[in-house]
């Protein structure tokens, strides 16, 4: 992103905003590692898991004594010190400590929790938020004197399904992430596989496509070395036409069989997924998230053998239909 880019070269506060899983840290943490901050720390905190009552001898750090079991200790804009601090889902941040970290962004002092004596910290901010500014402020849970203060650069993450075109440049940075955390040495994606994930709808944006790239490493047989289709997980295959569709009010006078309805959906769920695992039951029972009795049990239910068998022309045997 150009915008983001060009943030990198100054020390102005940032705001991003974005749904769930748009990759707001994955952004915070590029302007970070491009910045000339880089070599100092990237502190990050969820303010929204976090409860309130620690929240600020987390962010300023306390001193022996203050209350109960205190020791001394940083808070995170000590940690932050020439670095950069990103708070995620500011919108969480309980409004008595949003005006404590308007002090701070002012004066760039901190004073720990029981403590008397102020230090001064150096800390670029970074925060993110899960809903447009327009909102926060209207619904008045941020303060709007920190929102213009935090509100010097504003970038929006649109959503996965609106850039669609950096689906392969992010699947290969997940791809060599978990390369290095599973010891692997998966080169890429399969041509067809990656078309299934163009066509994807990606509702959990790159959150999504990271556990779904997680997901293909742990059905991959030692020695492959290319995401096939077959290693992908179940949802990754369903298209907007296969989703269920509501009559409207209009037509509420028809009966809606919504059993036989879910059943054809998991009839149709398991063919495909059958399918792009060639017949093995207990790829095809990981890939959808089912114990490979439960499968044996819905392929009996469904009689999905026998019209496996008639469309492919195989011989069963124990592990392949």
């Amino acid at each position: 992103m150009s915008l983001a880019k060009k943030a990198t070269r100054t020390q102005s506060p940032i705001m991003i905003c974005g749904a769930s899983g748009t990759g707001k840290e994955l952004i915070a943490q590029s302007i970070h590692n491009a910045s000339i901050r880089r070599d100092k720390a990237f502190i990050a905190i969820n303010c929204a898991a976090v409860p309130k009552d620690l929240m600020e001898g987390l962010l300023f750090g306390t001193r022996k004594g203050a209350f109960t079991g205190a020791v001394d200790r940083p808070g995170f804009f000590e940690q932050a010190d020439e670095g950069t601090l990103f708070l995620d889902e500011l919108n969480s941040l309980d409004i008595s400590l949003q005006s404590k970290l308007l002090r701070v962004l002012q004066d760039r002092k901190i004073r720990r929790v029981g403590g008397d004596v102020e230090q001064e910290v150096d800390a670029r901010i970074i925060t993110a938020m899960n809903m447009m500014p327009s909102e926060a402020l209207q619904s008045g849970i941020i303060r709007s004197d920190l929102f213009y203060r935090l509100n010097v650069v504003t970038i929006v993450m649109p959503s996965l399904q609106e850039r669609k075109s950096d689906i392969p440049e992010l699947a290969n940075h997940f791809i060599q992430h978990f390369n290095n955390l599973f010891g692997m040495d998966v080169k890429g994606i399969s041509d067809p596989a990656m078309q299934k994930m163009m066509q994807n709808h990606w509702s959990g944006n790159i959150r999504e496509l990271e556990h779904s790239i997680e997901s293909a490493f742990n059905m991959m047989d030692g020695g492959q070395d290319l995401i096939q289709e077959y290693h992908l997980p179940a949802y990754v295959f369903q298209t907007k036409k296969e989703e269920i569709s509501l009559a409207s009010p209009a037509d509420f006078s028809q009966e809606i069989d919504l059993p036989k309805m879910l059943e054809e959906l998991e009839r149709d769920a398991i063919m495909t997924m059958l399918d792009k695992c060639q017949g093995n039951v207990s790829k095809t029972a990981e890939a959808l998230g089912l114990r490979r009795q439960a499968l044996q049990y819905k392929l009996d239910k469904y009689n999905i053998q026998r019209v496996f068998i008639q469309k492919n022309k195989v011989e069963p045997s124990s592990d392949y239909i």
